[in-house]
């Protein structure tokens, strides 16, 4: 009689014997259950019988090629875990969205810098004269149009005019080197370059022809411009803006992301933030990041206020906590290396306004957000991952106390509204759960 002992120990981490019984095989897997627990290895050997499956069905086929999951399995991990279709305001652009507000609102906050506050229908009528004056100057659908400009209320009017007129904006932030500034102004071939009369020296001349407008100096360009609505030109498949990389793996790249993925992110942002009129906003990311595009638009296309931080609020915790505290501001982003370093301000422990901290740009270690969930009860936290070749977001993770736990590391969640993310192998196959991947964004 074979008598099968257990000895309660795994020699190895992972073991499987398999032998011949008629014309069958059959076996065992014996694992370290300080590795593996049951679950797991129950999908490794169900994927193994499917791999052997897959063999005698195509032997002639490269193993690599050979799909561990059966159709079930893949239907749920490519189609049901990505079915994330969701409606949106698809046929419309981001300014005939700020416009729309500004009918349901014209007087309401829509701005606040420092002691000047900026109606909905002041900033409008604002952007609206620059709007005019860009179009006699050529700007339209897919013209490019640089911004190099301080945070102000002024650049926030410049980028509005700059999508009124039809074109898209190039952040050029002054703090950039010169090198920088005169690759991507080379690069995108700008005709136009809105700025300030204190920045000019810093935007390198050009040797084709560019137009560059000081906002304050030529004030008088556009002051007797007309300040209604500009007939809108552009489309949804129009350029919004073109945002450069880092280039730290060579050459920046220019990522030229059009009217209907801004729409659609604004619109999954303010639904997964719930924002509503009441709410303020801190704008504190250089328009250069494409995290500045939700911060900026968000508030300004569903009643908000948008909270402007001083040009040089960067890096600055203090000033940072000392604005959020005392504007009431509701929603702020930040990434995980400056969350650690607000998490030990007093003022920044006293945000009672603060309900919803959304982090990204960087990983977000377990440890700093059980920190975060302890010194901010009533703030809900996200973690948020994506490329900005996806438009700002493509993944949302609710971080709470259960979801936290012990964890090692935080996920990265699940694809946000009409987005798609799939792991996949070396061949382009998705991989099953637990398999080791890269991750691709559609």
């Amino acid at each position: 009689e074979r008598i099968a002992l257990h000895t309660g120990t795994a020699k190895f981490d992972l073991s499987v014997t398999l032998a011949e019984r008629g014309a069958a095989l059959a076996g065992t897997l014996e694992y370290s259950t300080e590795l593996f627990d049951a679950a797991t290895v129950e999908r490794i050997a169900r994927h193994f019988r499917q791999l052997l499956r897959a063999i005698v069905e195509h032997p002639s086929q490269s193993i690599d090629r050979l799909a561990l999951m059966e159709p079930a399995e893949i239907e749920l991990i490519v189609h049901g875990w990505n079915d994330t279709a969701r409606d949106y305001p698809r046929h419309d652009n981001l300014h005939r969205l700020f416009e729309a507000q500004v009918l349901r609102s014209p007087e309401a906050p829509a701005l606040v810098f420092d002691e000047q506050v900026l109606g909905y229908a002041e900033l409008n009528r604002r952007a609206n004269r620059i709007a005019h004056h860009l179009r006699s100057l050529g700007v339209g659908p897919d013209v490019l149009v640089g911004v190099c400009m301080q945070r102000s209320p002024a650049m926030v009017v410049a980028l509005l005019a700059i999508l009124k007129a039809g074109g898209a904006y190039v952040p050029l932030d002054p703090q950039y080197p010169a090198e920088r500034l005169a690759f991507m102004l080379e690069d995108t071939a700008a005709p136009v370059v809105l700025t300030e009369q204190a920045l000019r020296q810093r935007l390198p001349d050009s040797p084709v022809h560019r137009t560059t407008l000081c906002l304050d100096a030529d004030r008088h360009l556009f002051e007797l411009a007309p300040d209604n609505d500009p007939v809108p030109i552009a489309s949804p498949e129009h350029l919004a803006y073109v945002i450069y990389t880092s280039g730290s793996t060579g050459t920046p790249k220019g990522v030229a992301v059009p009217q209907r993925a801004v729409c659609n992110h604004a619109h999954w942002f303010t639904q997964q933030l719930g924002l509503v009129p009441g709410d303020r906003l801190l704008h504190k990311t250089s328009i250069g990041f494409d995290a500045s595009v939700c911060e900026l638009f968000a508030p300004l296309t569903t009643g908000a206020t948008l909270v402007l931080a001083p040009a040089d609020a960067g890096g600055d915790a203090p000033l940072i906590a000392r604005l959020v505290r005392d504007l009431g501001v509701t929603v702020m982003q930040s990434v995980p290396s400056e969350l650690a370093v607000l998490l030990d301000e007093p003022a920044f422990a006293r945000c009672s306004s603060l309900r919803y901290l959304v982090c990204g740009g960087e990983a977000l270690d377990p440890a700093l957000a059980r920190r975060c969930l302890q010194r901010l009860p009533g703030t809900a936290l996200a973690n948020c991952y994506g490329p900005t070749e996806a438009c700002v977001d493509s993944t949302c993770f609710e971080v709470t106390d259960a979801g936290v736990g012990d964890r090692d590391t935080l996920p990265i969640g699940t694809p946000i509204a009409n987005a798609r993310c799939h792991v996949l192998d070396a061949s382009l196959e998705p991989v099953p759960v637990g398999v080791i991947g890269e991750v691709h964004v559609g």
